[in-house]
C-alpha cells in the first residue's frame, strides 16, 4: 500500500511539473495614450527575470507596444523608438521637418482662423475632425510593419508572438478583434483616439480607439489563447484627475471604458503602474518606462511564485534573430488610388511613380509621399503596402482625402499703435488631372488697405511646376509719428499706392528650395510733402511709375513659423529688372514746380537675406541675421523724396514694416543681426534682436531738391535696431508685447502690443 502511494506522489509530482514547463502566458495590455510606454518598462522586467511571454493582446497605446514585441522589437529597440525625435513627431502630429516640401508653401497670409467647408455648408463638417495630422505616423507605421506582414503570411498567430489588438465600430458599438491583415493598419485603428487622430476606413467600417468599449482586452486574450496564467497592465485608472477645466481630460474619462478589468481567469496577475504623467505627455517616455518596469519589479516575487516556468534569455534572442532575419523589404510596383475620380487618381500618381518607371523603393517613395502631402488640395493620404507574390513585389494602395473646395480666411493684426488691420481672405481648390487654386485676400485698414487676387495652375510633372496669375491692389498710408492710442493721430506724410498685375512660374529645387520667375506690369503712386513741418492746407507731390517688374527669386526655408520663427534656415536670392516711366506732379512744398512727364527709368537690383537659427541649450536659441542689396540705375527720380520712396528700405523685424525709416533707405547697403530667443513655457518666448545697418552709399538731397550719391561713409552713418520682445504664441496666432529701439529717430524708443501677424500682401517694383 505504501509502495502504491509512493507511485501516485511520485506521479502526480512528474505531471506538475510537466504542467509548469508546458505553462503558457499571456500579456494584456490595455490603452492610456502616453501612459502606455510604460508596458515597455513592464516587458523589460519580465525579460530579464526570464519570465515567458507567449501571446500579446492590446487597445490603443496597448496595441502599439504589443505589436512592437510581436514583431520582434526588444524592450531596448522599442524604449529608443519612443524615446527619438521621430516618435515624438509622430506622437504629436508634427512633420519630419527634414521632408517638408518647401515648395508647397502658400504665400504667407494674416490669416488667424481658416474654415473649410463644401459647396453646401455645414457647421458640423467645418469643425476638424482631428487636431493632429497623422500622416507621418501613418507612413511610418506601413514602413515598419507591411515586412511584418508580409513575412506573417497576414496572419498574426505567425508573428514573433501571436497577437490581437482591438478597435471599435461605433456604427455598430461593438469591439472588433483583428487577428489578421495588416498590422499596420489593426494598430492603427486601435489607437484612433476621437479627435486626436482623423479615423480609417477598414473593410469598408469606420474604426475609432478600442478603448471606447474594450480598453482591457482580456477576454480576447482568454478566448482566443486560452492561456495557463494571464499578466495584466492597467492604466484605465492611472490618468490625470478630470479637471472642469481640462476638456482632454474629460474627454478621456468619457472615452476610455473601465468597466471590465477582469483577467478572465483564475491564474491572474494585475500590474497597476503609477504613471503622473498627461494622456498625451508622449515626451516623457522615460518617466513612464521607469514607472512600469518599477511596478514589475515591486511585484516579480509573486510572478515568479505563479510562473515556474523559466525562458531562456539565449533561445529568445536567437528565435528573435531568426524572425526578424526574414523580414526584408521589397519594391513597389504598382500603385492603386481610393477616394476620388479617376482624374484626381492621375494627378497623385504622376506625384508617386514617375512615367516609365518599372518599380521604386521605400524610401523614394517616402520623399515623394511627403511631397505629394503638402499639395494645399489634398487633405490626408492613408497607406497601405500589400506584398504581391507572384511579382515578388508590394502594390501600394493609397486612400485620398481631398481637401474641402471651399475656405474662409479672418485674421489681421490688432495693436495699440494705429496700424490696425483686419484681414479676410477666400479660396477655391480644385484637384483633378491638373490643379486649380483661385484665392482673394483683403485688408482693410488706415495704415493699410489691400485687395490681391490669383489663379493657380499645379502640374504634377516628373519636375512639377505651377503658373499662378495674380492682381493686386496696395494703399499705404504712413503716419508722421510714433503714434499709439494714448496719441491723437497726426496727419499721413506719405500714401502709397500699387496697382499691378501678372504671371509667376515656380519649380522645386530639391525638398526645402524653390525657383520662381515672374513678371508684372503696373503703376505705382506717391503721394508726399517735401517738408516734415507741413499743414493740413499744404498740397502733396504726386510720383507716378508706370511700367513693369521682372524678377528671378531662389528661396530655401525650414523655418517653423511665419513670424517670430525660432528654428530653422532661411535664404533668399532676388535678380529684378524694373523699367517705366516716371510723372511727376510738384505740391506747394516743393522747390521745383515744373511738371515732368514721361521721364524714363530702370534698374537693376540685387537682394540676398540669410537667417539661421542655432540651439546653444535647451533654454537659449541664438540666430544670425544677414541682408544685403544694391541698386543699378540709369538715374535717379524727379526729387529726393520721390528716388528715397522707390528705393530699398532695411525693416528687420515686423513692427519696423510699419514705419517709414528714411535713415534705413539707400540703394546699397549691408546689414548683420543676431538674435537671442529664451523659452520661458513652451508656448512663450522672450526675444531680444538687435542689427546694425550699413550703407554703402548714401543717398543725399542737393540744394535744388535733387538726390545724389555720397560715397563716403563715416562711422556715424552706420545705423542700428533693436527690439525686445515678450510672444505668447497661441492657439490661433501670437500676442507680442514689443519695445523697440531705432537709433537715428528723434524719439527712438517705440512700444506696442498687438495681436495677430504683420504681414502683407506682395509688392510690384519693391522686394
Amino acid at each position: 500500500m505504501r509502495t502504491l502511494k509512493l507511485i501516485f506522489i511520485i506521479l502526480f509530482q512528474f505531471l506538475l511539473i510537466n504542467n509548469n514547463n508546458a505553462q503558457k502566458v499571456g500579456l494584456v495590455l490595455s490603452g492610456g495614450g502616453a501612459l502606455g510606454l510604460s508596458h515597455i518598462g513592464v516587458i523589460k522586467a519580465l525579460e530579464e527575470n526570464n519570465i515567458p511571454i507567449d501571446y500579446v493582446t492590446g487597445t490603443s497605446a496597448g496595441a502599439l507596444i504589443g505589436s512592437l514585441y510581436a514583431s520582434g522589437y526588444t524592450p531596448l529597440e522599442m524604449a529608443e523608438l519612443v524615446n527619438s525625435d521621430l516618435f515624438l513627431q509622430m506622437a504629436m502630429g508634427n512633420k519630419d521637418e527634414k521632408l517638408d516640401f518647401f515648395y508647397r508653401n502658400n504665400d504667407v497670409d494674416a490669416s488667424l482662423l481658416k474654415i473649410l467647408f463644401e459647396k453646401h455648408f455645414s457647421i458640423s463638417k467645418a469643425i476638424p475632425i482631428s487636431f493632429t495630422n497623422a500622416a507621418l505616423l501613418d507612413y511610418q507605421f506601413m514602413t515598419m510593419f507591411s515586412a511584418v506582414s508580409k513575412n506573417a503570411n497576414y496572419n498574426f498567430n505567425n508573428l514573433f508572438v501571436p497577437f490581437r489588438c482591438v478597435a471599435a465600430d461605433i456604427s455598430t458599438k461593438k469591439t472588433v478583434v483583428f487577428e489578421n491583415g495588416h498590422l499596420n493598419q489593426a494598430v492603427r485603428a486601435s489607437m484612433t483616439y476621437p479627435g486626436y487622430l482623423r479615423p480609417i476606413k477598414v473593410n469598408g467600417k469606420l474604426m475609432f480607439d478600442g478603448g471606447l468599449y474594450n480598453n482591457f482586452p482580456s477576454d480576447v486574450m482568454y478566448n482566443d489563447f486560452f492561456p495557463d496564467i494571464i499578466i495584466g497592465v492597467n492604466l484605465s485608472d492611472s490618468t490625470e484627475t478630470i479637471d472642469q477645466d481640462d476638456v482632454l481630460s474629460q474627454l478621456r474619462s468619457m472615452v476610455v471604458n473601465r468597466s471590465d478589468l477582469s483577467l478572465m481567469c483564475e491564474n491572474g496577475i494585475l500590474i497597476t503602474p503609477n504613471v503622473k504623467i498627461g494622456t498625451f505627455d508622449f515626451d516623457k517616455a522615460k518617466e513612464a518606462i521607469q514607472e512600469g518596469y518599477d511596478a514589475t519589479i515591486s511585484q516579480i516575487d509573486e510572478i515568479k511564485q505563479r510562473i515556474k516556468r523559466r525562458s531562456d534569455s539565449a533561445n529568445l534572442n536567437k528565435r528573435r534573430a531568426e524572425f526578424k532575419t526574414n523580414i526584408n523589404s521589397s519594391k513597389i510596383n504598382a500603385i492603386s488610388i481610393k477616394g476620388v475620380s479617376s482624374n484626381q487618381a492621375n494627378y497623385i500618381k504622376r506625384a508617386l511613380i514617375h512615367k516609365n518607371e518599372i518599380d521604386i523603393d521605400f524610401k523614394t517613395l517616402r520623399r515623394r509621399f511627403f511631397k505629394l502631402l503638402a499639395d494645399e488640395k489634398i487633405d490626408a493620404l492613408y497607406p497601405l503596402a500589400k506584398f504581391n507574390n507572384e511579382s515578388n513585389k508590394y502594390e501600394l494602395e493609397l486612400t485620398v482625402v481631398p481637401k474641402k473646395q471651399y475656405a474662409v480666411k479672418f485674421g489681421g493684426v490688432f495693436s495699440s499703435r494705429p496700424i490696425n488691420t483686419g484681414y479676410f481672405g477666400l479660396e477655391y481648390l480644385k484637384l483633378g488631372k491638373i490643379g486649380l487654386k483661385l484665392n482673394s485676400d483683403i485688408y482693410f485698414g488706415k495704415f493699410y488697405g489691400s485687395t490681391a487676387v490669383g489663379a493657380k495652375l499645379d502640374f504634377n510633372t516628373r519636375v512639377p511646376f505651377y503658373i499662378k496669375g495674380f492682381g493686386v491692389l496696395n494703399n499705404w498710408d504712413y503716419f508722421k509719428s510714433f503714434t499709439t492710442f494714448f496719441d491723437a493721430v497726426k496727419p499721413s506724410y506719405i500714401i502709397q499706392n500699387e496697382m499691378f498685375a501678372g504671371l509667376e512660374l515656380g519649380i522645386p529645387i530639391g525638398l526645402q528650395s524653390k525657383l520662381t520667375a515672374s513678371s508684372s506690369f503696373g503703376r505705382n503712386k506717391d503721394q508726399y510733402y517735401q517738408s516734415s513741418t507741413f499743414s493740413a492746407s499744404d498740397t502733396a507731390d504726386v510720383t507716378f511709375f508706370t511700367g513693369q517688374s521682372s524678377t528671378l527669386v531662389f528661396t530655401s526655408s525650414t523655418l517653423n513659423r511665419k513670424q517670430y520663427s525660432s528654428k530653422g534656415h532661411y535664404f533668399k536670392l532676388a535678380a529684378k529688372y524694373n523699367s517705366g516711366i516716371e510723372d511727376n506732379y510738384p505740391g506747394n512744398t516743393s522747390l521745383v514746380q515744373d511738371f515732368v512727364i514721361n521721364k524714363p527709368h530702370y534698374e537693376y537690383c540685387l537682394t540676398s537675406k540669410a537667417e539661421k537659427y542655432f540651439n546653444l541649450h535647451k533654454n537659449l536659441k541664438l540666430a544670425i541675421a544677414a541682408e544685403a542689396s544694391k541698386i543699378w540705375t540709369n538715374t535717379f527720380y524727379t526729387n529726393y523724396t520721390a528716388t528715397m520712396l522707390a528705393a530699398p528700405m532695411y525693416r528687420p523685424f515686423p513692427q519696423s514694416k510699419t514705419l517709414y525709416l528714411s535713415d534705413y533707405v539707400s540703394h546699397s547697403y549691408t546689414a548683420l543681426g543676431a538674435k537671442l530667443i529664451i523659452p520661458i513655457r513652451p508656448k512663450i518666448d522672450l526675444r531680444g534682436e538687435i542689427y546694425m545697418y550699413m550703407p554703402n552709399t548714401i543717398l543725399e538731397k542737393t540744394a535744388t531738391d535733387d538726390a545724389t550719391y555720397n560715397f563716403e561713409v563715416q562711422f556715424d552713418d552706420y545705423r542700428y535696431l533693436a527690439s525686445t520682445k515678450l510672444i505668447f504664441h497661441s492657439p490661433i496666432g501670437p500676442l507680442a508685447l514689443a519695445v523697440n529701439y531705432y537709433d537715428a529717430k528723434e524719439i527712438p524708443w517705440n512700444f506696442s502690443i498687438h495681436y495677430g501677424y504683420i504681414l502683407y500682401n506682395r509688392r510690384f517694383i519693391k522686394n
